[in-house]
Formats: C-alpha cells, structure tokens, sequence
C-alpha cells in the first residue's frame, strides 16, 4: 500500500500538513508517495515533487494547486511501478518540531507581541476557508481575519503591536505589528457575518484601539 502526503516527510507528517507548510511560510510545498508501514506517515519514499508558493495563495488554492501537481507524480508512480524502477528512500529521524498534529484554536491565534507581519499574513493564508480565519479580539468580540495585506506606513512614533494606527471608512483597518511594520485588515469573519475591512470602521474598530 501507498500513500499520496501534500507536504515534505517527514517534517511535515501528520493531518494537516498544507496548514503547517503555509502558516510557516515554506518557499515551496511538497508532495510525496511513500509506502505504507505501521508508523504515521513514516514509510520510505518513492516519488516526491514541490512546487514554489505563491504569496498571494490561501489554503484552499494551495490545496487545487496540489490536485494538479499530484496528476504527474502519480502517473510518473504508476509508470516506475509497472517497470520494477522505483526506488525507495529511507526517512531521516523528525526534527525537534512536532508538525504532526491538527492545528488547535491556539495555533490559529494572532499574536501580535510575537510574529511578524509576514508570519501573521502566513498565518491568515493557512486559515483560509479550512478554519474560518485567524483568530485575534477586539474587547470579547472575537475577529476571524480571512485576508490582510501587509503595507507601508509613514509612522512618527512606536506603537505598540496589536494597536490600530489608522482607520477609515475607505481603507479599513491598518494595524501595528512588531518590528515596526504594519497591515491592513481586508476581510474578516465575525459572529454576525463576513465584512470588509472598510465596514469595520462603521462597528466601531478605529484608530488607537488595541487588537489582541
């Protein structure tokens, strides 16, 4: 028996590993075949492709994206295994970081006193449409924040990362992460529907407010 895995082994073994490969903003996402044993996902390796990310992909473009790539590597399986000519590649031992898991709600949170823009844009991209969005809150009320650019800003002070800098009826909101950077919130997931950046300006989320 084999199984067909959309990531690299055996780093990124487990139930989700699209979730795993984008929130940790991998330049390339890997496919690999790999023959059955009783460990997860630990068998050798017979056929394995990647293909480069693309920034602006979400999880649910990366996952048709990996439906086209599988259509060669299974055809290039098929042909080694009809030929006797596949060869087996035995896994190396699994890094200290264990990818192996469903991501849990913590895994999905925003946190803004400790990732970068680009890992909170990385971290919204995996969410997107598989978990609902990444989570952060506003007060109790909790935003699931499904696409966000990140922007430049002219700033005259340091703020606080999580802060909201600016906020208009056009733009929406422009929030404050570490290291100085910023972003622009696009579209978020609430209690009461799906909104634009720019409609949050109308719920009340504006310009000094804190995001956590």
């Amino acid at each position: 028996f084999y199984n067909i895995h959309p990531g690299f082994l055996p780093k990124y073994r487990g139930a989700d590993p699209l979730f795993w490969q984008i929130a940790n903003g991998e330049s390339e996402i890997g496919i690999c075949i790999h023959k059955m044993t009783h460990l997860l996902d630990g068998g050798p390796i017979v056929q394995q492709t990647q293909f480069v990310a693309n920034a602006m992909d979400n999880y649910g473009l990366v996952r048709k994206r990996v439906a086209f790539e599988t259509v060669g590597l299974v055809k290039a399986w098929l042909e080694g295994l009809a030929n006797d000519r596949l060869t087996e590649r035995s896994q190396q031992p699994k890094a200290d970081i264990d990818f192996s898991k469903r991501p849990e709600e913590l895994d999905l949170r925003i946190k803004w006193q400790e990732q970068t823009a680009l890992a909170i844009k990385s971290l919204v991209a995996a969410t997107n449409p598989t978990y609902g969005g990444a989570s952060c809150y506003f007060g109790d009320m909790e935003l699931r924040v499904l696409d966000m650019d990140i922007i430049n800003f002219e700033n005259s002070r340091n703020y606080k990362a999580g802060e909201i800098v600016f906020s208009d009826a056009l733009y929406g909101p422009v929030v404050a992460c570490m290291g100085g950077e910023f972003v622009r919130l696009l579209v978020v997931q609430l209690a009461d529907g799906y909104f634009s950046g720019s409609k949050l300006f109308y719920l009340g989320i504006q310009q000094g407010h804190q995001l956590n």
